[in-house]
């Protein structure tokens, strides 16, 4: 079986179900993930699944996994990348300049 979704990059593609990493959080189970690697670009693409898409992907064959969100001891976290604006020529520039001052370090550790 295959399930359809959407690549940030090229749309429309197919994906077997144990190319995607579905993740339900122990202590909210209402704030689960997905995400697979696109196999025409190889981007990652993670994103929220409500109950129903959950239901839909299990059903499907996807293997769930539990985490919590919330807990200090998380031994496997899942960082939650919200669909982003794509990279820019400007975006490159800014962070050129960013790391000619010693203290980006800093900044990105307290982000």
């Amino acid at each position: 079986m295959t399930i359809t979704t959407t690549c940030t990059r090229c749309g429309r593609i197919q994906l077997q179900p144990d190319s995607i990493d579905l993740r339900i959080d122990t202590t909210d189970p209402d704030a689960a993930i997905y995400g697979f690697s696109c196999p025409r670009c190889d981007t990652t693409v993670v994103r929220r699944a409500g109950a129903r898409v959950v239901r839909l992907l299990v059903a499907s064959g996807v293997p769930a996994r539990s985490y919590a969100s919330r807990s200090p001891a998380c031994s496997d976290p899942v960082i939650v990348i919200r669909d982003p604006a794509p990279f820019t020529t400007d975006d490159l520039l800014d962070f050129h300049v960013q790391l000619k001052d010693d203290a980006w370090i800093e900044r990105l550790l307290q982000a």
